[in-house]
């Protein structure tokens, strides 16, 4: 199965180089540029008494679907999602975010109106603290009432066989990495471009 890549009424793709993107962490700052106004930042649990929201990083691949990673909406040692049926608490879709000193109330959000995860990653024993989870199975779909993606252009998506060389040729991931796990984020919330290795990533 496949979905095109799409670019939002009023811009152009910039038809990125891979070779001209620096091999080192980036921090993006014209989030409103298409594709970078297709990555966003996902709240969890956003009216968390305990002050305990979770942050993750989703991109728009259809007109109403984010993918994300399963962990950031699903508790396995809880077994459950990581949501609850207020609509203030529910998981909150920022695209395009880029942080500052604004607070997240004054970016436009969404709110996820269905999630659905692997089968196999839900009835997976969650393993002790840092051992790594099955990432064959860390996938996440999020759907959403409004049209995202014509508002921020989308990815599209693609299946390809095992041993196809995207599997192994280098890649850059965009997305919003923890500031105290990582010595290369400037500021807390910041959109980066940071390159990875192939093999399965």
């Amino acid at each position: 199965e496949w979905a095109d890549a799409s670019v939002p009424a009023g811009q152009s793709s910039q038809n990125l180089d891979i070779r001209n993107i620096p091999d080192r962490p980036t921090r993006i700052t014209s989030t409103e540029k298409y594709p970078w106004s297709a990555v966003g930042m996902l709240t969890v649990n956003p009216d968390a008494s305990d002050g305990n929201v979770g942050r993750c990083s989703g991109v728009v691949i259809e007109d109403n679907h984010v993918l994300t990673a399963a962990h950031c909406v699903y508790n396995g040692s809880k077994n459950r999602f990581e949501t609850n049926s207020s609509q203030s608490g529910k998981t909150r879709f920022y695209p395009g975010y880029n942080a500052g000193d604004e607070e997240d109330e004054e970016y436009e959000y969404f709110v996820v109106d269905h999630i659905q995860v692997y089968k196999n990653y839900v009835s997976y024993d969650t393993p002790p603290l840092g051992t790594p989870l099955l990432p064959t199975y860390d996938i996440a779909v999020l759907t959403f009432e409004e049209e995202i993606g014509s508002q921020t252009g989308e990815f599209g998506y693609t299946t390809s066989p095992s041993g196809n060389d995207r599997y192994s040729d280098p890649a850059h991931a965009t997305g919003y990495p923890v500031k105290s796990k990582s010595d290369y984020v400037p500021v807390e919330r910041a959109q980066m471009e940071v390159p990875v290795s192939g093999k399965g990533t």
